[in-house]
């Protein structure tokens, strides 16, 4: 642990990239195995870790007949042939520091506290980050544990944050396109549903039931559409092999809102029914 602190402090930790890299990994490992006792080298870890997670990714837009762009850019064609590019290595390095930094809260727990105002709103900000699927993942997965970290100052701290989660989670499950992430966020969803408890009153309530009908509904017409597909004149080995993972991929969402609903009734019983019978 001394040699990697000299390390980090060193010139060379701060400066080479490529080294500040390996000694992020170093560090996670280490966190995970010393648990609460990594405590005191946070505050010589966190700050790299919260600037890479903090850095706004590098945008170029070219022009449309522009074939040689390299393989640092990753490039999207709007529909009105806008040609723009995205520095792939700052979008990793992004996701990375967001892993990372639920691995901290979830290996440190409630003594990770002392990072919450800076990491929450890190977090909840990301849901939305339209650019990388990594980093709204792991925004999502940081939430149980950051919730966590905070339970122990009592109910209304408690409460307090999830005030600030819960409305920004739902508004993101609306609107997520990728079902992978989506089925993150239901994750995220459920394991707070049973860390908050009576947290979830009538209005959080009827915003996750209505949440949850939205998606049951959303998953009966992609398993009609997967149907109506098999019927096509073009349907083939290859479309069937589409076709099977989105079954798959709809199976996962599926039992994620099922979670979700376990978890309300195991809670509150009786009163999700009003909610549920709507």
């Amino acid at each position: 642990m001394d040699l990697l602190m000299k390390t980090q402090t060193s010139d060379a930790g701060k400066q080479d990239d490529v080294l500040a890299s390996y000694l992020i990994q170093a560090w996670a490992r280490m966190c995970k195995i010393l648990g609460k006792d990594f405590l005191p080298y946070l505050p010589v870890v966190m700050p790299p870790i919260l600037a890479a997670a903090k850095v706004e990714p590098e945008v170029a837009v070219f022009d449309e007949d522009e074939n040689d762009v390299n393989n640092e850019w990753e490039c999207i064609t709007l529909a009105d042939q806008t040609k723009f590019g995205i520095k792939t290595a700052s979008l990793e390095d992004k996701s990375t520091a967001f892993q990372l930094l639920v691995c901290y809260a979830r290996d440190v727990g409630e003594e990770f506290v002392s990072y919450l105002d800076e990491v929450a709103p890190l977090m909840v900000n990301h849901l939305k980050f339209i650019l990388h699927e990594g980093v709204r993942t792991a925004a999502a997965d940081s939430l149980p544990y950051l919730l966590t970290c905070v339970k122990s100052k009592g109910p209304v701290f408690l409460q307090q944050l999830w005030a600030t989660f819960w409305p920004k989670l739902i508004e993101c499950m609306r609107t997520e396109p990728d079902k992978d992430v989506l089925v993150s966020f239901f994750q995220s969803l459920c394991a707070c549903v049973e860390i908050v408890e009576d947290g979830v009153d009538g209005e959080v309530m009827g915003a996750i039931t209505r949440i949850l009908h939205d998606r049951l509904q959303e998953h009966f017409k992609s398993e009609n559409d997967i149907k109506e597909k098999r019927k096509d004149e073009d349907y083939d080995e290859g479309v069937e092999e589409d076709l099977a993972m989105e079954g798959e991929t709809n199976e996962l969402v599926l039992n994620q809102v099922s979670d979700v609903l376990h978890a309300l009734f195991k809670i509150h019983r009786e009163g999700v029914l009003p909610y549920f019978n709507q």
